[in-house]
């Protein structure tokens, strides 16, 4: 299966804020009216049913996303705040909120850091779930560009953000099977290890290392992890391969 780029709107609501300086956004009666100023890069937050104030709120990042998700196919939708730190690369959290009592209750956040998320119906029965992506590896072992993020996969549970990636294992699979087409193309060209305690960054054995660290996580995920480690064990020779592979069990806690 393929994660699809687009964002998939089908019963729930969203709206994305542009360059514009005000949006607006409608859950059955209640309003919200997102204003940015650029100056301070801060977005002041109002929700309203009828002329009662039921929210205001500023937020240090720019609103850029508000959805409404049924998750549960319950008709109790979570909404949820996309704000974004601004600059390359960097950062997004996910505030997920409800109205209760004619308030709006902020009940879990997630941070995403540089990954975008998107909503679909991966077992086509009117629950929805968040896919996301894991940003772990970016800029640990090559450059932002050629980093490959493990998909995440999240519904939302009494308001909090529950992880349920291992009940998608076809997604984590394809992201495997991706991977090991792009080491192919490394091994097929007899990729350049440096020498021992050289940099590898930005070198052909950084690029290898990325795609198996991903691999291996993604193995992880499966509770397959030693196949991970058996690949790397037969397509990385390079003189820090044993640093790698600790760095792997021990930073990224893969064992």
């Amino acid at each position: 299966m393929k994660l699809s780029l687009v964002l998939v709107f089908l019963s729930f609501f969203s709206i994305t804020f542009a360059q514009s300086d005000t949006a607006y956004f409608k859950v059955g009666n209640y309003k919200f009216r997102a204003i940015h100023v650029d100056s301070n890069y801060t977005t002041t937050l109002r929700v309203t049913e009828g002329n009662d104030v039921i929210y205001k709120g500023e937020f240090e990042e720019r609103i850029d996303t508000v959805t409404a998700v049924d998750f549960n196919k319950d008709g109790n939708k979570t909404i949820l705040f996309n704000v974004y730190t601004g600059g390359a690369h960097c950062c997004n959290t996910l505030y997920a909120c409800k109205i209760k009592n004619d308030k709006l209750v902020f009940t879990d956040s997630l941070f995403t850091a540089d990954a975008y998320f998107e909503i679909q119906d991966l077992n086509k029965n009117g629950k929805y779930q968040m896919i996301t992506y894991n940003m772990m590896f970016a800029y640990a072992f090559t450059n932002f560009a050629e980093t490959r993020a493990p998909v995440l996969v999240y519904t939302v549970e009494n308001g909090r953000f529950k992880e349920i990636t291992k009940n998608y294992p076809v997604l984590v699979r394809s992201q495997i099977d991706e991977w090991q087409s792009d080491l192919e193309v490394f091994l097929d060209s007899n990729y350049k290890c440096e020498a021992e305690g050289d940099e590898t960054f930005n070198t052909d054995a950084g690029s290898v290392k990325t795609i198996l660290a991903a691999i291996t996580a993604n193995y992880y995920t499966l509770g397959e992890v030693y196949k991970g480690y058996e690949l790397i064990d037969k397509t990385y020779q390079c003189p820090d391969k044993e640093k790698f592979i600790q760095t792997l069990k021990e930073d990224y806690k893969l064992k």
